[in-house]
């Protein structure tokens, strides 16, 4: 099995309907399959964000290039703070 089918089958496990958290902080390379893999599951949440906590400069780079950093439904989090969680839903 490979890397991107393994985190495939977590964020599977993981994903509730208001989002996810990542946490890049280790995470030295990441490749199409793994953007991919980011970007399906940002497409397919019901509501809320997919949090990437602590990004790689290397990471940050390809987020930055690809456009993925701009998407609405992933939120960057450089700090990796434990007070910064998934957005609020508005409540009106």
């Amino acid at each position: 099995m490979s890397n991107v089918e393994r985190l495939r089958e977590a964020i599977r496990a993981a994903t509730a309907p208001e989002g996810l958290v990542l946490d890049l902080s280790e995470l030295r390379f990441m490749d199409s399959a793994g953007l991919q893999l980011i970007l399906g599951v940002a497409d397919r949440l019901e509501s809320g964000s997919i949090v990437i906590r602590r990004p790689t400069p290397a990471v940050r780079k390809l987020f930055t290039i690809t456009g993925l950093d701009r998407m609405p439904t992933i939120v960057i989090d450089e700090r990796g703070e434990p007070d910064v969680d998934l957005p609020a839903e508005d409540a009106g």
